[in-house]
């Protein structure tokens, strides 16, 4: 997880976003040694982030900068249900697909929330649960996400 720990390289600055009363510059790309954060392209967008209070599922939809102290931010569309793809028992326990990062995602929040840094977990591939959807990327309402846990 050593990744983490890096400073990540911005590009893609968002042109029109000069204004001197604005605090944060906007960018489209965040890369680390392993895995980018792209606004710009569905592949790249998805994450789980750690809450102080909960965890959450989100697509990232924004890369800032604070132009005074340098920190970084990312704001994301949380989904706000979750629940796990499958269970099964073993043994008499309990299982579910959570235990393997595999979870079920569905209502995107309307207003986008603000992450630090810190805050940014594994990756998430997405998938529609409809894989013969053919909805615009951006109108699927139930998704499957799969974290790269690496």
């Amino acid at each position: 997880m050593e990744e983490y720990y890096e400073v990540p390289k911005l590009y893609g600055p968002i042109r029109g976003n000069s204004n001197d009363e604005e605090r944060h510059d906007t960018f489209t790309e965040m890369r680390f040694r392993s895995f980018k954060v792209r606004t710009n392209n569905e592949v790249d967008c998805h994450f789980f982030m750690r809450g102080e209070n909960s965890d959450y599922y989100v697509r990232v939809n924004g890369v800032l900068q604070n132009r005074e102290s340098g920190d970084m931010f990312l704001t994301a569309n949380i989904f706000q249900e979750t629940c796990p793809l499958f269970t099964f028992s073993c043994n008499g326990k309990q299982y579910n697909s959570s235990y393997a990062g595999i979870i079920v995602c569905q209502k995107l929040s309307p207003h986008s929330s603000t992450f630090s840094l810190n805050a940014l977990g594994e990756k998430c591939f997405a998938l529609p649960l409809d894989v013969r959807t053919h909805l615009p990327m951006s109108s699927i309402p139930v998704w499957v996400f799969t974290r790269y846990i690496h």
